[in-house]
């Protein structure tokens, strides 16, 4: 407990000596209908003191004359320390929500599955963002942004709706996310496609955690401008880690190979798809994670809580009234 104010802590004892003055004066006067005695001698009165009713009766007066000023003493006490203000200190260590996420969709035929998983996964998540930033670049023979980093998420859910309504669409026309994506030679190009989702971080020189949630099976056909090493080292320069969602894990195949080498080497992970997994549990251990490395240095934080004394106060108050009432002070 701290006080704020410590002249206050002259007035409790400035109190108490006009509360001790006012009890003695008090207890000192004749009850309010006893006989007026001033001034008429009465003999024999050390007899009467000593009766034994006459000692019970002072004694009781004084426990009670006793108990008033106790109590009135306490309830001074706890006024003055309400006055006070005091506080107490509570140790809490912050999570900070001052982070990017970009989801990195490859949109090749083979991925439409997956990453209608990962767009319904982030629309039950945005609804539960505070500060982050989220935004979406997809990418085939070439890379399309869909939206870029905000923390709109009006706007964010608006677009996911329309991308997940892209992916689940039937028919024979080119599906919206395919448009923009098919301007270059090849397929899956994941090199192109990672550096173009590092390219749209900006702000780099504040605080904030930086990461992509990159979808792909990384089977490219056709060459890239940019090797999914370079793509990875680019980003890891930039403080962006990479975390890698597979649906066609194989541990010996060197595409799975490169892809998690690529994954861990920004700092981020690499997760096969397999049947014990699901897209949704891993987006979420992603998530947890990342608020996990976010918290701050723990601090100490001092609020009111007057809430102890305040009931203390309140029953010292009742047992004051009820004593004088009790004793007819």
């Amino acid at each position: 407990m701290e006080l704020t104010t410590p002249w206050l802590l002259w007035l409790a004892p400035a109190l108490l000596i006009i509360a001790l003055g006012l009890g003695l004066w008090r207890g000192t006067r004749p009850p309010r209908n006893a006989p007026e005695v001033s001034g008429i001698a009465v003999t024999r009165s050390a007899r009467l003191r000593a009766l034994p009713g006459f000692e019970r009766a002072l004694r009781r007066r004084s426990l009670a004359l006793i108990s008033v000023l106790l109590v009135g003493v306490i309830a001074l006490g706890l006024a003055a320390v309400l006055a006070a203000r005091p506080t107490v200190a509570k140790t809490v260590q912050p999570i900070n929500t001052n982070r990017d996420i970009m989801l990195c969709l490859d949109v090749s035929g083979s991925m439409t599955d997956v990453d209608s998983e990962v767009v319904e996964t982030f629309q039950r998540l945005v609804t539960g963002f505070t500060g982050e930033r989220i935004g979406m670049t997809i990418f085939n023979s070439s890379s399309v942004q869909i939206f870029p980093l905000t923390d709109d998420y009006t706007y964010v859910q608006r677009q996911l709706r329309t991308m997940l309504d892209s992916f689940n669409s039937d028919g024979y026309e080119i599906p919206d996310h395919w448009r923009g994506t098919l301007n270059g030679a090849g397929a899956s190009l994941i090199g192109d496609g990672l550096a173009a989702c590092a390219m749209r971080f900006d702000n780099l020189d504040t605080e904030r955690s930086r990461s992509i949630i990159v979808s792909t099976d990384n089977e490219a056909f056709g060459a890239s401008i940019v090797s999914l090493q370079e793509a990875a080292a680019y980003a890891a320069e930039r403080s962006i880690r990479v975390y890698a969602l597979n649906p066609v894990d194989d541990s010996a195949q060197r595409d799975s190979v490169e892809l998690r080498a690529a994954a861990e080497s920004t700092g981020g992970a690499y997760y096969p798809l397999r049947e014990a997994t699901a897209v949704d549990d891993i987006i979420t251990r992603v998530n947890t994670e990342q608020a996990r490395e976010l918290r701050g240095d723990p601090q100490i934080i001092r609020a009111d809580d007057p809430a102890p004394f305040a009931v203390a106060l309140f029953l010292a108050g009742l047992a004051f009234l009820g004593l004088l009432w009790r004793f007819r002070l």
